[in-house]
């Protein structure tokens, strides 16, 4: 992940200035045409990218989105078939949980190089586990938009310069009541942690590291979620960083990272912004920070540049293998057998 780029500065400096490069000239495919494929869509334009393609099963959809942006349409059940994909520059997947897994599938057959899949990418690990032996020369990544927020990108610079992240607290508390239309028995609901809580636990890795160990607590149930519906924890970072969470589905509330330093309280809460308290003050200060296009859903515009960039090391999109990691923590923290 974040190791390819020693220097924060200069990741800061790049992610920030994403505005300034060319890709006018790139050719790009959505599969699908639900909310995130607006947003994709949205983040390209503002790149002036001439060649994109929207890609959908329902003939609606696929012509809402198309006339909305002015973009190509094209209407295809790709369960079936997929229209010829090989000559793109990037192949975006962003169709529903359980759809991901076999869209890749026959992505990565018809020789697409450079493809973002729609997070978590898969409810299994097994799953990744068959899709990774598919993937020879192609870049694969997962589109965990919140990783490259700019706000995130500047307060790890900031750390580093106070000496990196002493300790950290992070809430995964979801907000139930404002879900619709759940499926109890979906197992895109009863794995909830993976489905959507994994937003807030890829950034924290982010942050302060891989985990290591990870001893946790579930107690309680939702008849959608019935490994638990409060979880508590703590857990050791690959780096040595302490670290402890605290989640209630019943209570309200919502996601939230506190980064401790040595001279320094950092906040995200929500994610998309960032507070910082020093030593022996009392009040928490707002960070400024600057965005290329801060009229596109965070993150999203990011990741396009991440995967369309020349130079992939400098991408820090999670690859397969780490977000199949991302899986095995979410199994831990919320007491999923498999």
């Amino acid at each position: 992940m974040s190791n390819n780029i020693r220097n924060p500065d200069e990741l800061y400096e790049l992610i920030s200035n994403i505005n300034k490069f060319n890709f006018k000239n790139k050719t790009v495919t959505i599969i699908g045409t639900g909310y995130m494929a607006e947003k994709y869509t949205e983040a390209l334009k503002k790149f002036k990218i001439k060649n994109i393609t929207i890609m959908g099963r329902t003939k609606k959809n696929v012509k809402y989105i198309s006339d909305k942006f002015n973009v190509d349409g094209k209407y295809t059940k790709f369960e079936k078939n997929l229209l010829d994909l090989s000559k793109q520059d990037l192949v975006i997947i962003a169709v529903s949980v359980k759809a991901l897994i076999p869209i890749l599938r026959k992505v990565i057959d018809q020789g697409c190089q450079n493809i973002l899949v729609e997070k978590p990418g898969s409810l299994y690990t097994n799953e990744l586990d068959k899709i990774n032996k598919k993937i020879t020369t192609q870049n694969v990544r997962i589109a965990y938009n919140r990783i490259v927020y700019p706000n995130v990108i500047l307060l790890k610079n900031m750390i580093e310069k106070d000496g990196g992240v002493s300790s950290c607290i992070f809430s995964i508390t979801e907000r139930p009541h404002l879900m619709k239309n759940i499926d109890k028995k979906s197992d895109v609901y009863q794995r909830w942690g993976i489905s959507n809580s994994l937003h807030v636990i890829s950034l924290v890795t982010e942050i302060i590291g891989m985990f290591d160990f990870i001893l946790p607590i579930q107690r309680g149930m939702l008849d959608w979620h019935r490994s638990g519906s409060k979880f508590l924890g703590t857990g050791i970072t690959s780096k040595e960083i302490p670290f402890s969470y605290h989640g209630d589905w019943e209570s309200i509330g919502g996601w939230g990272i506190t980064i401790f330093t040595k001279n320094h309280i950092f906040k995200l809460k929500p994610l998309e912004i960032l507070l910082m308290k020093k030593r022996n003050s009392k009040k928490w200060k707002v960070i400024k920070f600057k965005t290329s296009f801060p009229k596109i859903k965070q993150g999203v515009s990011e990741e396009i540049f991440m995967m369309l960039h020349k130079d992939q090391t400098k991408n820090i999109l999670p690859t397969i293998d780490v977000s199949r990691s991302f899986i095995e923590y979410a199994k831990k923290i919320f007491g999923y057998k498999k």
